[in-house]
């Protein structure tokens, strides 16, 4: 949807689904967290190899608490 601009993915992990949504939708902003700074810190490089750190911001956080909002689409896609 052309109104899609703030995305969160969250449960990053590697960054992938973050990465995808930048890609696919080149006009939308994504913020990317996780609870895990090694986790992040993996996104980072994926972000990084993608060019894309100018659009994807990584956050750490527990779940929605370390998170501005609102978001027009949030992807999750949570360990198990």
């Amino acid at each position: 949807d052309e109104t899609t601009r703030d995305v969160l993915d969250l449960c990053t992990g590697n960054g992938s689904l973050a990465v995808l949504a930048a890609m696919a939708w080149p006009d939308v902003r994504v913020d990317a967290a996780d609870l895990s700074a090694d986790a992040l810190a993996v996104a980072r490089l994926n972000v990084e190899r993608h060019g894309l750190a100018d659009r994807i911001r990584l956050v750490e956080s527990d779940g929605l608490a370390a998170l501005p909002g609102p978001y027009d689409l949030i992807l999750c896609n949570p360990p198990y």
